[in-house]
């Protein structure tokens, strides 16, 4: 007898018995999957893993397939979905887990590989959810919670700190996560348009426990809502190490992420300033890498911020245009666009009109 379940995009075929197939229907979600595989599993072995060793092999296997080859024939024929992680009950999703830790282990054991605690590598990776979340909640969890009334309490609360301006507590933090994971779609939009505020206020400390509070409530809006918001502050607070150990190329990836969605025509800012701020980092990101293209991405960056009223990316679209003296050194500035002495100029007085002060060489505070 065989269980068809449906997991949207991700379809699941289960055997009632001693085999249980998970397939992954498109590319790209075998390779997100095994990429973060890849990055789980080095912090979890004492040794490097071995080259022969293949995270698409491995993923395939522990979805339930002999290798990558049989999950993209199963793929291939799979067309009925199946429900998500998040709709299982809890002792679905357990046995979910548990069948997925004992493949990978098996997996594993062929390259003489010795995982520790995979148990928390599976909770972590969750390859059968529609997105990873930590904790992951089950259906049951979240119908006890809603019925505690834990959404309309995290509600009150971040409505509490809007209002006196206090700070959040840790234990505020496990309210606010249950919550928004708990909470149907008006509450969760609802969180989310408080809850986004509060953790920008946070962060704009830059130190201490109330910015480590900032950025944990950014990573739980980035993982909880489809809103773009949350991402390009956690990327600013990661290119700054705000709150947060300095991670550039976490900061880059998810600059990325809001570039495709920009790309593809979708309405992303709300406002212009929301947009010149994610424009901005992204030039800034860019603007020193050795990487022609890449430089080239941030006079693009700064040059559409320009173009939408700020003053800073202005002056530095003028950099840019404007040729190098001779007695100067090659700079970030070189060598990426041809020199237009006009357009420089008019760059430039931009950057003037916004308050540029060219004798302290400094904006005034709060410019654009």
């Amino acid at each position: 007898m065989q269980l068809n379940l449906s997991i949207g995009g991700l379809h699941l075929l289960a055997c009632l018995g001693t085999d249980m197939n998970f397939t992954l229907k498109t590319e790209t979600l075998l390779k997100l999957r095994a990429k973060r595989l890849r990055e789980l599993l080095q912090e979890r072995v004492s040794t490097p893993v071995p080259e022969p060793f293949n995270y698409k092999d491995a993923t395939a296997y522990a979805l339930g397939h002999n290798d990558l080859r049989a999950l993209r024939a199963s793929a291939q024929a799979a067309n009925e979905g199946s429900p998500w992680d998040e709709q299982c009950t809890e002792a679905e999703r357990t046995g979910r887990r548990s069948f997925l830790a004992t493949r990978l282990t098996e997996y594993a054991r062929r390259f003489d590989v010795q995982v520790e605690d995979m148990e928390g590598l599976i909770d972590q990776w969750q390859p059968t959810a529609s997105r990873a979340q930590h904790p992951a909640f089950s259906i049951d969890e979240i119908e006890r919670m809603r019925a505690a009334g834990i959404p309309q309490q995290a509600f009150e609360l971040l409505v509490h700190y809007e209002d006196s301006g206090e700070e959040p507590t840790a234990e505020d933090l496990d309210l606010f996560r249950r919550g928004i994971k708990s909470s149907e779609a008006a509450g969760n939009t609802a969180l989310t348009l408080y809850m986004g505020p509060l953790a920008v206020r946070l962060v704009n400390q830059k130190t201490g426990q109330a910015a480590q509070l900032g950025v944990a409530l950014l990573e739980l809006l980035s993982e909880a809502s489809e809103i773009l918001f949350p991402k390009v502050q956690l990327a600013i607070a990661l290119k700054n190490g705000w709150g947060v150990a300095q991670n550039l190329e976490r900061a880059r990836s998810l600059c990325r992420l809001i570039r495709q969605t920009l790309t593809a025509g979708e309405d992303v800012f709300s406002s212009d300033v929301g947009h010149v701020e994610f424009l901005m980092l992204q030039g800034k990101l860019h603007g020193h890498s050795s990487l022609l293209q890449e430089r080239k991405l941030a006079f693009q960056s700064f040059r559409e911020a320009a173009d939408l009223g700020s003053g800073q990316a202005a002056l530095m679209v003028a950099h840019y245009l404007h040729p190098l003296r001779p007695d100067n050194e090659p700079d970030m500035f070189s060598g990426v666009v041809p020199h237009d002495i006009s357009s420089s100029e008019r760059y430039f007085e931009l950057a003037l009109r916004r308050g540029y002060n060219p004798h302290t060489k400094a904006f005034p505070e709060g410019a654009l």
